[in-house]
Formats: C-alpha cells, structure tokens, sequence
C-alpha cells in the first residue's frame, strides 16, 4: 500500500478536498482522450471525457476565493457543478456532488462515516435523475464505490479510498458483461472510467502521489470496434441540448413529465433556485418554449449528434435527417462561429464576406429555404442583395449585432418553413440589447463624450456611452447604462486580443457591481473589439 499520508489520514477537511478537486480535473484533463475513445454509450460521440473534465474544471474554477472551510467548499461545488453539468456524465456527476454535499452538510470535516454517507447519497441522487438507469455505466461505479466506502466507514478516510478505488477498478473491468453495447464494441464504460480516476486522484491527494507519474486506472480493453457500432445505426435524436432554468420553486417532477414525450436521455436537476437540463431531442427549439413556461432559460449548449457520431466514426454513415430551412450566418471571430454552428448554422462566414461570399455559402445549404443573419449593420446591406441575387427561397433576418443574431438562432426551428422562422426569430432579437467596448483610432468628441485615441470606448446602439483608460470603468457604465430598460442576463464575448484570465477578472468585476443579474463570458475571437456585449 501506499505511504507517506499528507494529512490526517482520518480526515477530510475543506482544504483537502480542494486539493482532491483540482488533482481529479488534472487527471480528467490527462485521460480526456482515452476516455472519449470509449465512449459508446448512450451515443458514439466521443465526448465523454470532455464533459467529465469540462464539469469538474467549472467545480475548480468557482473555488477560487472561497475559505477552506469544508461548508464553504461544498457549497461552492454543488453550485457550480451544476452550473457548469455538461453531457450526460457531467450532469449526473453535477447530481452526485450535490447528494454529496448534502449528505455531509455543515461538519468541519469528513471520516470515514461521513465519507460512506456521501457517497451512498451522492449515488442515490445520480440515480435518481436517470429516467432508466442502466448497468454497466458510470452509476455502476458510483454504486461499486459507495457500498465499500459502507464496508470500510470505520477506517481512515485515506485507507478507505483505496479501498473504494480498487472495488471500483474491479467493477469498471465487469461492464461489458453488464451492457450489450460495451460487449460488442469491446471496451469498458467511458464514464465509469472516469470516475475511476476521480477516486484515484483522492488516493493520491491523501497519499502523495504524483498525479503526473500515474499509470492509467484500467488498461484490459482497448480502443472499441468501430464496425460492430455502426450496426447499431445513427442515435434517437439529432440534438444534445441543454440549458439552465431560473426561478421560484420551479416543478422538477412537471418539468420532466412535460419534456420527456420530446426527448430520450432527459435530465433534471435542482439547486436552490436553479435548474439544469440535458436532453435529446430533435427540435431543440420547442424543448426550449417549454422549458421558457417554468423560469428564464440560460447558457444553452446544442450539440448535432449525427455530425459528432460520423466524427466519431470516422466516416459519413449518418442519415440526414430532412429540414425544410438552413441558416447562413456571419461571425466577426472563429469563437462566435463555433457558437453559432452549435446553434444550428448551417454555414458560418467568419469576417466581412461579400455578396459573392454570401451567394456561394447559400449554394451549399441544401435546404427549401434559406435565411441569412448578417449580425452586423453593416453588413445587412451585403446579405439583402445576396437574397435578391440568390436563385432559392432566401429571406434575411436583420440582425445587426452578434447578439441579435445568437437570439434569432435560438429561436430558429429548422423543421418549420421561411416564413414562421421570419417571425420568430424577428421578435427573438428585439428581445436583447448589444454593446461594444473597443480602443478609440483617433481623438473626437462623440455624442458629447470626449475619447481621446488609444482609449477604451463603451458604444450601445451605435452611441458611445463611455471612455477612459480603465477598461473596467468603460465597461461598468456600458452595462449600467444597457441595465436600465432591465435585464438578467449579461454575456461577454471576448475577443482575439483579450486572455481569457483577463475576460474572467473583468466579469467578475461586473458581477460584484450588478449582483442582481448572471455575468457570461465566451470566446469570441473577434479581431476589432475587445468585448461585444449582450444583456437580455
């Protein structure tokens, strides 16, 4: 057995477990690609591992400044776990940290009693969430851990721990005799395997060990078949979406009934006041209006799964399924673009394209009708005469700023035809506010604000509301000013000049002025502004 204990081996306390946190995302992001190549299970879309990661790395992110205290940690962990749940691995692992967190409520530190009780709790919560859990997967793992954390509650936690990784290990390597589908691929379970390395990290948090010198957890399957997969055909639903949900007492139990004839591998979850879902479903968008009845929706992920399972594949064995509208959009930067495919687009122009530009992306979209989103004023002009010029059914949308175009697309259905899609997404983007906050070329006086060059300039609705050398100042006033007709929600699109260390200061700056609203940042890549700003 290992030696060298870093702390009270019996104990488990807020510090501790931060380290077991922050080692577990490093292991996670060590491992990503091995368990991607896994992931069969409950579609081929290879991404398992960047779900796991990408939830346990939001859980480290939100601990920065919290006190060592085991509450304030776990506390900050079942919220932003659950804020940052991505896929189905990262939601029910969000809901196991959660039922953990509960279980060890307000103690200022964990034995081995509190551990089993977490565990068993956290477990119980995951599988609950599964609408019809299978076997063989990651709650398996969960479950194989938990019950020996019961066997061994009265030893020291760091004794316990391996105990539960080496139950653990040896039930990961039983699951393809608990699900067909790792039976014919030939491999283990993607989630459970990560899992795995979760409770390897404690391991070796408690003992010492460098997570760099470690070998991987299970090593008796390799890569799955990739031929035996295909029999199985492309997936239910096209779409993997999920969103956030706000607001008082929100009915998990009606939200769930409401949206489960419209989707497979539904999740629900609840903290507090917010609500995380997963689904797939092929109409994103009316998922979307159901889920608007319960409370605001926010930080929407849609993922194509056809396009995923053929990367995974490696090939195009996928069936398309027939649409009646595509979506041509322009981006400013590559990160707006990406957001914007995840959206539904079916062509995304990076930059300023050209009439030209716009006609031959039109000419690859192989759908009835066709919309363009310019999300630019000055590129409406563009995209109107493209539409005119075009031989198909094109309508543009007139989105002026990115945005309007991220609402319209939101609200674009693309089972439905040009007209309705006009309509919906014409009143999607009045509903949001857009502003910029970029470096003054030369000194003017611009709607009475004095902006000397090499000045930052806060701009909403083509008016300049603020400038000055501090670039967080500018900003504040932009979002005061864009907050006074209201808003809950302010999303940060940062672009290709600005870190993303430098992006997070300043929304958090933003946050702790305007606590009543939720601060967003992405990546946008935009080569000219610092910060397109949205408010909704």
């Amino acid at each position: 057995m290992m030696t060298s204990v870093r702390t009270d081996e019996r104990l488990l306390d807020g510090a501790c477990l931060k380290e077991v946190l922050v080692s577990a995302r490093n292991l996670l992001h060590i491992h990503v690609d091995e368990i991607n190549r896994l992931n069969v299970f409950p579609v081929p879309d290879g991404d398992t591992g960047t779900n796991m990661y990408l939830t346990l790395d939001a859980v480290v992110t939100g601990l920065a400044g919290v006190e060592d205290s085991l509450s304030a940690v776990l506390e900050s962990v079942s919220r932003h776990a659950l804020l940052g749940a991505r896929g189905n691995s990262g939601v029910i692992l969000a809901q196991f940290l959660a039922g953990f967190a509960a279980a060890v409520g307000d103690r200022t530190a964990v034995d081995g009693a509190a551990l089993a009780r977490g565990f068993a709790r956290g477990t119980e919560e995951a599988y609950h969430i599964v609408s019809q859990p299978q076997e063989g997967t990651i709650l398996t793992i969960m479950r194989a851990a938990a019950e020996e954390a019961a066997r061994e509650r009265g030893n020291p936690v760091a004794e316990t721990l391996v105990a539960m990784m080496t139950r653990a290990r040896a039930v990961l390597a039983e699951t393809p005799t608990m699900l067909p589908v790792l039976k014919r691929a030939g491999v283990i379970d993607a989630g459970g395997l990560g899992f795995v390395y979760i409770l390897q990290a404690g391991v070796e948090v408690l003992h010492g060990v460098s997570v760099s010198t470690t070998a991987p957890a299970v090593t008796a399957y390799g890569a799955p078949d990739l031929e035996k997969i295909k029999t199985d055909g492309p997936p239910a639903h096209r779409y993997c979406t999920e969103f956030s949900l706000q607001g008082e007492k929100i009915p998990v139990a009606s939200v769930r009934e409401h949206l489960a004839p419209h989707a497979d591998s539904l999740l629900v979850l609840r903290t507090g006041k917010l609500v995380h879902v997963h689904l797939h479903t092929d109409d994103p968008g009316e998922a979307l209006q159901i889920a608007a009845g319960y409370g605001r929706v926010f930080k929407v992920k849609i993922d194509d799964m056809y396009q995923q399972v053929d990367a995974f594949l490696g090939n195009r064995i996928v069936d398309r399924t027939p649409v009646a509208t595509g979506v041509v959009a322009v981006a400013p930067g590559d990160g707006l673009g990406e957001i914007m495919r995840s959206l539904g687009a079916r062509e995304v122009l990076v930059g300023v394209p050209s009439v030209g530009d716009i006609l031959t992306a039109v000419a690859r979209v192989d759908t009835a009708g066709i919309l363009i989103l310019p999300n630019d004023k000055d590129i409406v002009l563009a995209a109107t005469q493209a539409g005119k010029l075009a031989t198909r059914s094109v309508r543009v949308v007139n989105t002026d700023s990115v945005p309007q175009g991220l609402a319209a697309l939101l609200a674009f259905n693309p089972r439905v035809g040009l007209e309705e899609n006009v309509a919906q997404m014409e009143a999607a983007r009045t509903r949001v506010r857009a502003g910029i906050i970029t470096r003054s070329v030369r000194t003017a006086t611009l709607n009475g604000v004095s902006v000397h060059a090499g000045e930052y300039i806060g701009m909403s609705a083509a008016t300049v509301v603020a400038a000055g050398q501090d670039e967080a100042r500018v900003a504040l006033a932009l979002v005061g000013e864009m907050l006074k007709r209201g808003g809950e929600i302010v999303t940060l699109f940062y672009g290709g000049e600005i870190t993303e260390p430098q992006a997070r200061a300043l929304r958090d700056a933003i946050a702790d002025v305007y606590s009543q609203v939720e601060v967003q940042i992405y990546y946008g890549g935009q080569p000219d502004r610092d910060y397109i700003v949205s408010v909704e």
